[in-house]
């Protein structure tokens, strides 16, 4: 096992992916790519890593897609020998046919810089997609919103109008909804303050109420499940201790008993599950030490143990980080993993703020004193 963070190979890592248009994994996260950015970029950030001359690939061609239009093909040279008057008028439709096609096929496949995917997953209601020609949804808005703060392009951006999107989601108990569907998630209500508090923008919303759902959602042992009566599980007191942190209502916690839950969550490998007699996960890394930040309860873990883990789920050869030893490896994971080891206060990166989830730097940027707790 190797007892340091691989930086140079986690960087390689997360720059190769951002183009691998035939990759399975590529493909069947389309839907989500706006947050795949996010993951990777805050982690090159976080890396102190370039970010700048970065490109992804907006759509995912279907297979399928490709299938349809060889049998039509097929078809037009069918219909070509069966009507051989029409040859030549057919011929002619079918080359400006293919025309468009390879022209359609490079536009899909054609890189794009970050800012630019960004903005062309608005939508005329001023929210996000998570990636072109999706539904936007308050997950990928608070992602879009993340990147373009920390690609300098914050001034770009309509605020009032994201805003007002973000703001007619909300419900008349506190909740939000994560997008026109209706599902209510004490994440959404994190990510519409997270968003509002970047845009300065707060007052759009009934923020105390907001808070109040949050705390209904709270259970016996101190954690927090995704709606009211749901298990406490590590991801929803993140989010939901998050959403508290915006609201200025964190006295309304008490951080001892949380502080207790959260620290059960280190089982004997040194990482973090999320709920009782669960296996561990690098995902849990940020989850679990985000939340012991918010409430100063940080040192009541194993440091030692949690890092050593994390070194252990890395992909020694190739870069990037797993969800435990040898198991799959993407960015999802290498972010968490790299965030939850910053939020530890490690030497080569740069800090992150456990409330926004921006690097420290980039809230600065933009007027905003980050989140300050002991490490």
């Amino acid at each position: 096992m190797t007892e340091r963070l691989l930086i140079e190979k986690h960087r390689d890592y997360i720059r190769s992916q951002g183009t691998k248009l035939h990759d399975f994994w590529y493909a069947t996260s389309e839907h989500m790519r706006m947050s795949g950015i996010y993951w990777g970029v805050t982690a090159l950030s976080i890396m102190g890593c370039r970010i700048d001359d970065l490109k992804v690939i907006p759509q995912q061609l279907p297979i399928q897609k490709e299938q349809e239009k060889k049998n039509q093909e097929k078809n037009e040279e069918k219909k070509d020998q069966e009507n051989e008057e029409q040859e030549e008028k057919e011929e002619n439709t079918k080359k400006n046919k293919k025309e468009k096609e390879k022209k359609k096929l490079k536009i899909a496949s054609e890189p794009i810089g970050v800012v630019d995917f960004v903005f062309k997953c608005q939508h005329t209601n001023g929210g996000f997609s998570g990636n072109i020609n999706h539904d936007p949804h308050l997950l990928y808005t608070l992602s879009a919103v993340q990147l373009l703060i920390m690609y300098d392009s914050f001034d770009l951006l309509d605020k009032d109008k994201t805003a007002q999107y973000i703001a007619k989601l909300q419900n008349e108990d506190g909740s939000f909804s994560g997008d026109k569907w209706g599902e209510i998630d004490t994440r959404f209500v994190y990510c519409a303050l997270n968003c509002l508090s970047l845009l300065g923008k707060l007052d759009v919303v009934d923020v105390d109420k907001a808070a109040e759902f949050i705390l209904k959602c709270k259970n016996f042992d101190e954690g927090f499940g995704a709606v009211p009566f749901a298990e406490s599980h590590a991801g929803q007191v993140f989010t939901s201790l998050g959403a508290l942190a915006l609201a200025n209502k964190l006295d309304q916690i008490d951080k001892d008993k949380l502080g207790w839950w959260l620290a059960e969550r280190q089982v004997k490998c040194g990482g973090f599950n999320g709920r009782s007699g669960k296996l561990p996960c690098v995902c849990y890394s940020w989850w679990v030490l985000s939340s012991l930040a918010m409430i100063d309860r940080i040192n009541w873990i194993d440091k030692e143990a949690i890092t050593n883990w994390i070194y252990e789920c890395q992909n020694e050869e190739n870069g990037s980080i797993g969800s435990r030893p040898k198991e799959t490896y993407d960015v999802y994971h290498t972010y968490f993993g790299v965030a939850g080891i910053s939020l530890l206060g490690h030497e080569k990166l740069e800090p992150i703020d456990p409330v926004y989830a921006l690097p420290n730097k980039d809230l600065i940027k933009i007027g905003i004193t980050p989140f300050n707790y002991k490490k």
